[in-house]
């Protein structure tokens, strides 16, 4: 009778640990990241920086909720690679891949900073903008 009772709670205390830590992923796996800011005081501006990803397409837009016009400085790190197994962090010995702009795929401070020249977005200079 005794084990049956410690086999009852065990089994109870492991259920509920795999629902609270099931819960906790499921409600943390998000591929939208927000950042919020807003000023203080009436007539302050406040804005949303969107970090939207959907499959291929990564879209980064800011959202201007405030009721004053604002300016925005954003960093966009660019990183591509070409090659058998461009892109592959799982299994580094199969990814025969070269950077196009120097660089390591898992360290991001090595990535290139996005500087747009003569004012148009799409084109920062670099061999990047020659795929696309």
């Amino acid at each position: 009778m005794f084990r049956k009772k410690n086999l009852a709670a065990l089994t109870a205390l492991a259920l509920t640990a795999l629902i609270i830590t099931g819960t906790l992923a499921w409600t943390n796996f998000n591929a939208e990241v927000l950042n919020q800011w807003q000023g203080k005081g009436a007539g302050v501006p406040g804005a949303t920086v969107h970090d939207d990803f959907c499959g291929d397409n990564k879209d980064v837009y800011v959202e201007n909720w405030g009721s004053q016009p604002i300016y925005v400085r954003i960093r966009l790190d660019e990183y591509m690679e070409l090659g058998e197994g461009a892109g592959v962090k799982s299994n580094p010995s199969s990814n025969k891949a070269e950077p196009v702009l120097g660089g390591d795929i898992d360290d991001a401070d090595t990535w290139a900073p996005h500087i747009p020249e003569g004012g148009d977005p799409a084109d920062d200079g670099t061999a990047l903008h020659d795929y696309w």
